[in-house]
């Protein structure tokens, strides 16, 4: 994908095309330890196309020749670690030289395991020159010119070797060094993609979106720049675009998980239920442990009501490949709306307290437990944290008065009292601290008001009996 061995992209790569083309392989690979410059990660080769092609005989006979010269050497018992170096650069080569296609043709890093043996070869070389030279250096005048000549030119060879292997470790520096290199010396949609992405993640977003489009122009049967650049135009909110490199991706044949599920919510934006819910299933399908996916399908079951399949979707994104607050938070709310208690809390207590309304939460599970200390830590917090919330106060007020801090908590319903509408029982709790406070009279009042008001029958069947518990009649 992204790297088009053949003459188009829609040409099958054969078992005999890709097999006539590893004699050139192998003499490139044997070529780059005696001359390694232009090194790249990746080079710019196609498959051969016929069995008589030069690039394809004369690779061969040269491989021929020396695999007849390495059976010379051995049967004339001589420069054994010259037979040895070719032997096991050969056996090394022959998982990656044969008629089994791989996604590259040549890379440098195929030749690792490999390298020994020419690393061998060459060394054993060296010693031979180096040998030759002085023998020849003994001959001729032995002075102190010749041997500074000597150490002159080997030191200038050492320098020389020296830097570009520093230049070339450069190359590794960073990604867009990396890739940067690869697509000047192989211009492949791939590259250019992988660039593009080196691009992006430092900031350079105009000039990424460029280089995407050029993996466009040089492979449009790769789909990845364009899932790229719909993911990019879907954070713009630019949603034509982005379903358009979608959709070629889809025509393409591109199925991977991140695809449906960033179109999975996008229709999730549009409010398109059943298409967000059918991508986010297909992602999930393709990958059952991709935590995003299951949250986000989580989050459509919820919005369609199905709080069970929802319930069952968070669980499996806690048990899947990444786990994060959001994930977190939504299960543990969703078990606390459940009843789940345990459950809530299990999730809810992985989260920092400050995460959204998560304190609060918390006080809940541990009021319905009910372990109202503990609540109250909690209601505490949520409240110090957003004192306008009326819900908070009037949470945290009732578990201050089931722990009988009356005082404390008549203040926090005095607070509520603007919303007391929507909180039916306020003025009956709010009696009953006036009342263990000793504001006895104000206690009485405020029921005798409260049972002349239109509230529901069972909280003024509550006034009743508490007016008479406190014999305020």
């Amino acid at each position: 994908r992204g790297n088009i061995l053949t003459t188009s992209a829609d040409q099958d790569i054969t078992l005999y095309l890709y097999f006539i083309s590893q004699f050139k392989v192998l003499l490139h690979y044997l070529f780059i330890f005696f001359w390694p410059f232009s090194l790249s990660f990746d080079y710019d080769v196609r498959l051969a196309q016929h069995f008589y092609d030069l690039d394809v005989l004369v690779p061969l006979l040269i491989c021929a020749g020396l695999f007849a010269g390495a059976v010379w050497l051995y049967r004339r018992q001589e420069h054994m670690l010259v037979v040895f170096g070719l032997l096991w650069f050969a056996l090394a080569m022959v998982p990656r030289a044969s008629i089994i296609p791989s996604t590259e043709l040549i890379c440098d890093y195929k030749t690792y395991p490999a390298s020994f043996g020419m690393m061998l070869l060459l060394a054993y070389a060296l010693v031979q020159a180096a040998c030759y030279v002085m023998q020849k250096i003994s001959v001729v005048a032995f002075n102190q010119r010749t041997m500074s000549a000597l150490a002159g030119s080997v030191g200038v060879f050492c320098i020389v070797m020296s830097i570009y292997s520093g230049v070339r470790n450069v190359v590794w520096r960073s990604e867009i060094d990396f890739w940067g290199d690869a697509i000047a010396k192989a211009p492949k949609a791939r590259g250019f993609n992988n660039y593009a992405i080196a691009l992006w993640e430092s900031g350079k977003q105009e000039e990424a979106l460029a280089y995407f489009h050029k993996a466009i122009e040089k492979d449009d049967f790769y789909a990845e720049p364009h899932v790229n650049l719909a993911t990019i135009y879907q954070m713009r909110n630019d949603q034509d675009k982005a379903f358009d490199h979608y959709k070629r991706a889809l025509e393409i044949g591109e199925a991977h998980p991140e695809l449906f599920n960033n179109l999975g919510m996008l229709h999730f934006s549009n409010q398109s239920w059943d298409a967000a819910e059918y991508c986010l299933k297909e992602a999930v399908k393709l990958r059952p442990y991709y935590s995003k996916s299951q949250c986000n399908l989580g989050k459509v079951y919820q919005v369609k009501n199905k709080r069970e399949e929802a319930l069952a979707c968070y669980e499996n994104a806690i048990r899947g490949d990444y786990q994060d607050a959001e994930i977190y938070y939504l299960h543990g709310s969703l078990s606390l709306e459940m009843g789940k208690i345990d459950n809530a809390l299990a999730s809810l207590e992985k989260i920092d307290k400050n995460y959204q309304d998560t304190a609060f939460l918390v006080g809940c599970c541990y009021y319905n437990r009910p372990s109202y200390a503990k609540a109250a830590e909690y209601f505490a917090f949520a409240h110090q944290k957003d004192p306008q919330n009326a819900v908070y106060a009037y949470n945290y007020a009732q578990t201050l008065l089931n722990l009988r801090r009356f005082d404390h908590a008549l203040k926090l319903y005095d607070q509520c009292m603007n919303s007391a509408h929507e909180y039916p029982y306020i003025k009956l709790h709010r009696a009953k601290c006036l009342y263990e406070v000793g504001r006895r009279d104000d206690a009485k009042k405020s029921l005798k008001e409260l049972l002349t008001s239109k509230l529901p029958k069972e909280v003024l069947d509550d006034a009743v009996a508490l007016q008479k518990e406190l014999k305020l009649t």
